[in-house]
């Protein structure tokens, strides 16, 4: 089904460098070349972003080794990357930090550039036994103070969050931008509504995956007030020669007609919920164009009724239910009930 893609969002390098002299023979090198393989197209232009990314590296600094004798810094640049007042250029680089090294070689230099590079330090009693340095020398670890590992740990989930959502974003936009070029294409001959549907559901099914139930539910919105419009086109072009825009609708719900007659299918779904987005495959019958106007609506409700049950949900920091939510729900059941009723009734004539 169409969506946004699930390729990575984000690729991360974790490097285990353990002095200076490593890191210069080999690291640097390793680095590069993992850059150069896989993080060489981050930000694509035009059609690529379906796949967009971001990358980090991270260094991994483990006890009782040189890197853990180091300052986070040593001045040449601040503990998130900036720049700090500058030194002389005869002795910066005898005071240059792994870490400062690993920022200088791969961060960029523009003012909007993110941040690719983070370190973590480990300590003896979060390593697994025989992870450590075999036989390394036993050095005195650089002075910190208690919120500095903290902070360190708080600093790569930012990144994360950052550049996983920067990846998000570029997709979304690209997302968007095809939505955008198959809606223009409505007044064209072949211009099919259920596949537009499809197209941009998927991008509330990614709006949804991240938390931003209010952005996909206005999608939902959207799409319904789509389909009324093709609707009415295709009632206003009945029995004319004239071909209907949007596609058309099967007549009736088949199942509707067999509960009317009693069958044995009607007693099968006695028990089952009426409103929900897996009592059929609704999605396989949109997308075969193969789905009746009741069944399209039910399929739409159940969704939305999804996502303001999921809004009213009483958050891990609350008490409470958001009544506003469960208040809207109510209000569109009205509605949705109301207009199902004609929509059961008319196919229950046409069948």
């Amino acid at each position: 089904m169409p969506g946004l893609r699930r390729t990575p969002y984000l690729k991360v390098f974790f490097l285990r460098c353990d002095d200076g002299d490593v890191y210069k023979s080999t690291s640097r090198k390793q680095v590069r070349e993992w850059v150069r393989n896989h993080a060489s197209t981050t930000q694509s232009s035009g059609l690529e972003d379906h796949d967009a990314f971001e990358w980090l590296i991270v260094h991994v600094v483990f006890p009782d080794t040189p890197a853990a004798n180091q300052q986070r810094t040593s001045g040449s640049a601040g503990a998130n990357g900036g720049a700090a007042p500058e030194k002389s250029r005869w002795t910066r680089g005898a005071t240059t930090t792994i870490l400062e090294k690993l920022r200088a070689d791969f961060n960029s230099s523009s003012k909007s550039a993110p941040d690719r590079v983070s370190q973590v330090r480990l300590r003896k009693s979060e390593l697994p036994e025989g992870l450590a340095r075999a036989g390394g020398p036993a050095t005195s670890p650089a002075p910190e103070e208690t919120q500095d590992p903290i902070d360190a740990w708080n600093d790569l989930i930012a990144k994360f969050k950052i550049l996983i959502l920067t990846s998000f974003d570029s997709r979304v936009r690209q997302y968007e931008e095809d939505i955008r070029d198959r809606n223009s294409q409505r007044a064209l001959p072949g211009w099919n509504f259920c596949t537009f549907f499809i197209l941009k559901e998927g991008l509330a099914n990614g709006f949804e995956s991240v938390g931003l139930v209010d952005d996909a539910l206005i999608g939902y919105d959207e799409l319904s007030i789509g389909l009324d419009s093709v609707i009415r086109d295709q009632q206003s072009n009945e029995g004319s020669e004239s071909p209907t825009k949007g596609g058309t609708f099967l007549d009736y719900t088949d199942d509707l007609i067999r509960q009317l007659y009693g069958g044995p299918e009607a007693a099968q779904g006695a028990n089952e919920r009426p409103i929900s987005a897996d009592r059929k495959n609704y999605r396989e019958r949109i997308l075969s164009n193969n789905i009746s106007i009741f069944d399209f609506k039910s399929y739409i409700f159940a969704r939305q009724m999804t996502l303001l049950l999921r809004l009213g949900r009483p958050l891990a920091s609350e008490k409470t239910e958001d009544l506003l939510s469960l208040a809207e729900l109510c209000e569109r059941t009205l509605s949705y009930v109301t207009l199902a009723a004609r929509i059961m009734r008319e196919d229950i004539q046409n069948g």
